[in-house]
């Protein structure tokens, strides 16, 4: 039977990482005694950890000025994590969560020039099932992925809208540029959309947005279902739900709010 290491030896981990973690996400070097200061250790302990993360190469020392910041271990690790996570891979189990709370179906999608496109899907758990393919387009104005991407996303989405007819899918769909930016407004602030009936009769969708590393909103996470279940005033629990679920995506894909 392998015994479980003391605590003291978690405790000498923990501090460790901590350093590892103020030094890196600093601006600008640090020396040892900011160090101690900020994370309330020993200057001695604080030493010894920053001399072992040295010697593997997580740190460097600055020989001018005895200063410390990331080395190239921690380069190379930051690289290789974020090649190893994908927008799918990152919003697998999210999404999975998110339907499995509410029994409704969750699709992810990304912008595609004028357009939403469905990547991704999972069926819910309700009787009735909303079919949403992967590869399906839709309206970036009558959709609640649309209305992320324009109130969150690049403004070269709104140049794609300006000067043309809007379709309307149903007679819900919002066709006035300047009904639509002043409900994206609202989006903002609020931090996620609906769009109830507006591609097609029956069915409501509430979205949030993902950010990636650079703060960009490259995706939108969705809740679908028929307005029965999913009704014009959601349930805030399925609202917060939701932006927890987007907010656990975005983390896995390096961004910091």
């Amino acid at each position: 039977m392998v015994q479980a290491p003391p605590d003291s030896a978690l405790k000498s981990v923990a501090t460790a990482l901590e350093i590892l973690e103020l030094v890196v996400m600093s601006p600008g070097e640090l020396g040892v005694s900011e160090i101690a200061a900020q994370l309330g250790v020993a200057k001695g302990g604080v030493h010894r950890h920053l001399q072992t993360l040295v010697s593997r190469g997580y740190l460097w020392q600055n020989p001018q000025t005895s200063r410390y910041r990331a080395g190239i271990q921690c380069h190379l690790l930051g690289r290789m994590a974020a090649e190893s996570v994908t927008l799918l891979s990152a919003a697998e189990q999210p999404m999975r969560q998110l339907r499995d709370s509410f029994g409704l179906t969750v699709t992810l999608a990304t912008p595609r020039g004028s357009k939403v496109l469905i990547i991704e899907r999972l069926f819910g758990t309700m009787p009735l099932e909303i079919g949403v393919r992967p590869g399906s387009e839709f309206e970036l104005h009558a959709t609640s992925q649309g209305k992320v991407f324009l109130a969150f996303g690049k403004s070269t989405l709104w140049k794609s809208l300006e000067g043309r007819k809007l379709a309307a899918p149903t007679d819900h769909a919002i066709t006035n540029l300047t009904v639509l930016a002043q409900q994206c407004e609202k989006i903002q602030s609020q931090g996620w959309a609906m769009a109830a009936e507006e591609s097609a009769i029956g069915i409501n969708a509430i979205s949030a947005p993902v950010f990636d590393a650079k703060g960009s909103c490259i995706a939108a996470l969705t809740l679908v279902a028929s307005i029965q279940n999913l009704p014009r005033k959601p349930a805030k629990n399925m609202v917060l739900g939701l932006q927890e679920a987007a907010k656990a995506v975005s983390a896995q894909l390096g961004f910091r709010a």
